[in-house]
């Protein structure tokens, strides 16, 4: 079908204006499926839909621990981009009980996200307190140190930087 009528990779549905891509991740597609709309039309990584959604948000939800790592490799900027809620994909995979693999990975590139709150004033580590999932506890103890660590970083940015060593 792509390679017949390629604007199809751009075309939108509708009611909430989303991409091929999008529909592909709220239907957990496989993984390779999800690897080749994400490579043709790399922008539409980057494309919110009327929620102000990009297809990570969706795979954050729905799909897979290769995915979601898929996407990130892709274009891992989605990582920091918020809904209309204010919702980064980290938040909603924290909410959704996304793998302790996929959490670590988009802390890893985006450190920042562990700080960033909801229009309704959630972090994700307050999300992840409040989420029923197997394994809330590893995830809770893991944003703790991302924090803790995000916390030290800011500080001492404010103070001047980061401490610098002499070499003998």
């Amino acid at each position: 079908i792509v390679e017949a009528h390629p604007e199809c990779l751009n075309a939108k549905e509708s009611s909430f204006k989303r991409l091929p891509i999008h529909v592909a991740c709220i239907f957990a597609a496989p993984v390779d499926v999800i690897e080749y709309l994400a490579k043709e039309y790399v922008a539409g990584t980057l494309e919110p839909d009327t929620l102000g959604r990009l297809p990570m948000h969706y795979a954050c939800s729905s799909a897979s621990v290769d995915v979601v790592l898929t996407l990130l490799r892709v274009n891992s900027a989605s990582v920091a981009c918020r809904d209309c809620n204010g919702w980064l994909p980290l938040h909603v995979a924290v909410r959704s009980g996304a793998s302790t693999e996929v959490v670590r990975e988009m802390v890893r590139v985006c450190p920042s996200a562990v700080m960033i709150k909801t229009k309704k004033s959630s972090t994700v580590l307050s999300l992840a307190k409040k989420a029923q999932t197997k394994n809330r506890k590893e995830v809770i103890e893991m944003l703790k140190c991302a924090v803790a660590k995000r916390i030290i970083k800011d500080k001492m940015i404010l103070r001047g930087g980061l401490p610098t060593y002499k070499i003998m």
